[in-house]
């Protein structure tokens, strides 16, 4: 992609990179710079906000890392 403007550049930076969806919504919160791996990243998920990241849907669903869903782990029980 070739940007003639800096600020449509730093959207798709911004989208391209691999940051909390769930940290970047808290408005109160100052932002976070991008974890370095995917891993990284769902081990935040899974620590810190208890959600996780189904890997068939990053395997197989066409969209940015911040527009996956995120999953409770919680269990039915009969």
């Amino acid at each position: 992609m070739y940007f003639d403007d800096d600020a449509p550049f730093r959207v798709v930076q911004r989208l391209c990179s691999l940051f909390c969806a769930v940290c970047a919504s808290d408005t109160a919160a100052p932002p976070q710079p991008p974890f370095p791996t995917l891993a990284a990243l769902q081990s935040h998920l899974r620590n810190t906000h208890k959600q996780h990241m189904c890997g068939i849907c990053l395997q197989g669903r066409n969209v940015f890392i911040s527009q996956q869903i995120l999953y409770s782990r919680v269990r039915h029980h009969p």
